[in-house]
């Protein structure tokens, strides 16, 4: 007997036997059954999950002359249903959408729409990857697709539904067909080993599901490929093998070692696989799974979608998902996912994959953003206690400051000569007191003499008046004095020949005042306990303090 693939020699010949789609199955067997067929369906989806299958049943169906009345299953036996089946009927015509592009193509079709049926009711097209056609060819099947002959069934399949124009969407009905469940897929297989007297491994066979993703025809050519590897038994080594994966011993180990952030481990790992010729990319997809049931156990407690795991890997598992937390375990995540692309293009992937190994190393542990703010608002509370008690112990006013004299100030700095230059007296002043030093700066004169200074202001100004002020000048006073380290007299004169525009004078005091306040908000909050310790716990430095805006 000839060879075939199980891939063909198992497609589903009735509706009952596509699987996962009772959706599409059920809604063409009951319009087939109510006389509602449309004449035109676009079919999308994955590769390999029944589109063709479908377009190939329907076919039957319509032109069966001995389907069932009651479930619509086409009965496989008359000479319609033997033709569509050996692809040699003359009314089901099967066209290749990627090699039949051009408008030329579709022209053809429009001529042969016109003749009736060879032996059949209706006469069906069945246009694969049809996304495929050129914009040429998709408009001069317009008007065919909106008024096509009675005698005339159209079957759009397709895997990249957007790329076709909304027009031709428009004039059809559409099935979005679903991936199948690894369940599926696994019972499937079965059938098929059962058939073909194989053992197939159960292990080997959840393998085979999740590499098919979903796609059936995936994993009958696989396990096809399989079987003729291991003859009539089918182990998961065997699988393991053919796809050049590793055993999953080892990736466990090297997600162990990741965890454990041992380096020289890693590449002890990262040298055997690459010296073995395993494919690097797909290990790290295989390290980014177990990573990904980790998550999976930390979110709902249960090993879900671990088929493919024996029971002592999924205790494993479930034992290292314990030492992570979820922060982190989402930035080795990250890094995986962003790793497998580089890796895949790489041109020197020992280096890379060595270094992605390494990199997930460097994941340091993440402090949850709700301890932080438990710890912030502990210390706050902490700091407003401190700045009450140090508000009930202030030292009382001296009795030379009760008399609005202001104090000498103890400091440690060195006085100032008294044949020192004005240009020391206001750099001393712009540290401690800038907006005493910025009015000085604007005297028309100045002199600094034994026993205090005298400075003199154009008329009006208003730099003047200020110093004038009991209070200023009580402070200047004893600032100057502490200065010089005695007592110093200060003398406040009005140059009466020069004058000054007040209003542009007021405005420059007003933004120097601004200035100055700005510049004691930093201050203050750069001392504030809370933000200290806010920068200790977070090893954080200030980039920027920004007033807030009344």
């Amino acid at each position: 007997m000839t060879y075939q693939a199980f891939a063909r020699k198992y497609r589903p010949q009735t509706w009952a036997a596509v699987m996962g789609q009772d959706h599409v199955t059920r809604t063409l067997a009951n319009a087939i059954q109510l006389g509602r067929v449309h004449h035109a369906y676009l079919l999308c989806g994955a590769r390999g999950i029944g589109k063709t299958t479908i377009a190939r049943l329907l076919a039957k169906t319509v032109n069966c002359t001995n389907r069932d009345a009651k479930t619509m299953e086409p009965c496989n036996t008359c000479p319609s249903c033997l033709e569509i089946t050996e692809g040699r009927s003359l009314d089901v015509q099967e066209i290749d959408g990627a090699s039949n592009t051009s408008v030329d193509d579709v022209r053809e079709i429009r001529e042969r729409v016109k003749f009736l049926p060879a032996s059949g009711t209706y006469k069906v097209y069945i246009i694969d990857e049809v996304h495929m056609l050129s914009t040429s060819a998709f408009n001069a099947l317009l008007k065919t697709l909106e008024e096509p002959p009675p005698h005339v069934i159209f079957v759009f399949a397709t895997t990249e539904v957007h790329k076709i124009p909304a027009t031709i969407l428009s004039r059809c009905q559409r099935f979005d067909l679903r991936r199948l469940s690894p369940a599926a897929v696994i019972q499937e297989l079965d059938r098929i080993a059962t058939n073909e007297n194989v053992k197939l491994d159960p292990v080997a066979a959840a393998i085979i599901s999740r590499e098919s993703e979903g796609s059936m025809r995936d994993a009958e050519s696989l396990f096809d490929q399989a079987v003729a590897c291991g003859g009539k038994e089918v182990s998961a080594e065997t699988i393991e093998q053919l796809l050049g994966l590793c055993d999953r011993a080892s990736v466990l180990r090297v997600v162990a070692a990741i965890l454990a952030r041992d380096g020289s481990t890693l590449l002890d790992h990262a040298g055997q696989l690459f010296e073995r010729g395993v494919q690097l990319p797909r290990y790290v997809q295989e390290v980014l799974t177990i990573f990904r049931h980790m998550w999976v156990v930390l979110a709902s407690g249960k090993p879900v979608g671990m088929e493919d795991l024996t029971a002592d890997e999924v205790a494993q598992i479930e034992a290292m998902a314990k030492q992570v937390k979820p922060e982190e375990l989402l930035q080795y995540i990250r890094i995986l996912s962003d790793g497998v692309e580089r890796l895949a293009r790489s041109r020197t992937p020992r280096i890379t994959f060595e270094t992605l190994l390494l990199q997930t190393t460097l994941v340091q542990p993440v402090i949850p953003i709700a301890s932080l703010i438990d710890r912030l608002e502990k210390m706050e509370s902490t700091s407003a206690s401190r700045q009450q008690v140090e508000t009930h112990t202030q030292v009382a006013p001296t009795r030379t400051e009760m008399a609005g004299v202001a104090a000498p100030v103890r400091s440690s700095v060195t006085p100032v000569a008294v044949d020192a230059s004005w240009e020391t007296l206001l750099s001393r002043l712009s540290q401690d007191k800038p907006q005493m030093a910025s009015i000085l700066s604007h005297s028309l004169s100045h002199s600094v003499s034994a026993n205090g200074i005298s400075v003199v202001f154009p008329k009006g100004s208003v730099y003047a008046d200020m110093l004038k002020e009991s209070d200023r000048q009580t402070l200047l006073k004893g600032l100057i004095s502490t200065y010089f380290g005695k007592p110093m007299a200060l003398n406040v004169g009005v140059d009466d020949a020069q004058s000054v525009d007040r209003n542009a004078e007021v405005r420059a005091q007003v933004r120097e005042e601004k200035r100055e306040q700005n510049r004691q908000i930093k201050t203050d909050a750069v001392q504030h306990s809370l933000v200290k310790d806010a920068m200790n716990i977070l090893q954080a430095e200030i980039k920027e303090i920004k007033p807030l805006k009344e």
